[in-house]
């Protein structure tokens, strides 16, 4: 059967493509990506002022599976930080993480080059623990405060309220992310039981703070990582710098004591 539905478009129309699958399909895309899908469509609602009924419920989806997916990717980069915080003294973290969704693939940074992105990504790995599997949840308010313990290991900044308010109500109407997806539950209960009305565009303003705030997060502990993953490697240079001394001066004795 020849594929008619994902094909590439023709060199004259090379703008139609999207490029996705290997390489592309960083978290950032799939974030980014429902982020700008919920923007734009609540975006058309409120310019066209039309079809709010029938768009609210995929611009909610979006908007939701932006936070559920940004949230397990802060998580494992607050891990991450903390790791190589830690690394360069137990004093840099206020106190120990007891649960961990990663952990570091060698146990010492020293044995390693940790100045290079692709050295920062291969480093890391799932913990086999089945119970402590980030895919095992998608309840937001757990996963919140997954990110805020570990945030409070490594930073003395609190999580701004608001932000936490709005990303809890998310998680008051749909706990389990499927009441967004379907009209119906397995027990064919509505997935949303009241009919109430919905301000999209306040949806949309809520929406672009958390946005936001979230993205600062990100930027904060992907710059602050590498900035410590250098240090670190500075300091492999400077051990190595001063072992290749000790051993040139060793076999300096070494040829002084044979020749005496």
């Amino acid at each position: 059967m020849t594929d008619r539905l994902f094909v590439s478009a023709s060199s004259s129309k090379w703008s139609c493509n999207a490029v996705a699958g290997g390489k592309y399909s960083e978290p950032y895309a799939y974030m980014l990506g429902y982020y700008k899908a919920g923007e734009k469509l609540a975006a058309l609602v409120i310019c066209e002022e039309r079809n709010q009924d029938i768009l609210f419920f995929p611009i909610c989806f979006n908007y939701r599976h932006y936070v559920e997916l940004t949230l397990k990717h802060l998580i494992k980069s607050a891990e991450k930080y903390y790791f190589v915080l830690r690394e360069l003294g137990p004093e840099n973290v206020r106190s120990e993480l007891n649960r961990s969704f990663l952990f570091p693939r060698k146990r010492r940074f020293r044995s390693f080059i940790p100045n290079t992105k692709t050295h920062a990504r291969v480093l890391w790995k799932s913990n086999p623990k089945r119970n402590l599997r980030l895919t095992a949840t998608h309840n937001l308010k757990i996963l919140l405060q997954w990110l805020i313990d570990r945030l409070q290991l490594i930073s003395n900044q609190k999580f701004d309220n608001n932000i936490r308010n709005i990303i809890l109500e998310l998680n008051k109407i749909d706990p389990k992310g499927q009441s967004f997806r379907y009209g119906l539950l397995t027990n064919d209960v509505f997935s949303m039981k009241y009919t109430k009305n919905y301000n999209l565009e306040e949806i949309y303003k809520n929406m672009k703070d958390v946005y936001s705030y979230l993205s600062g997060i990100d930027i904060f502990l992907t710059e602050e990582t590498q900035d410590v993953m250098d240090d670190l490697y500075q300091i492999q240079e400077e051990t190595r710098a001063l072992e290749n001394e000790a051993l040139s001066e060793s076999a300096k004795f070494d040829d002084y004591y044979y020749i005496s």
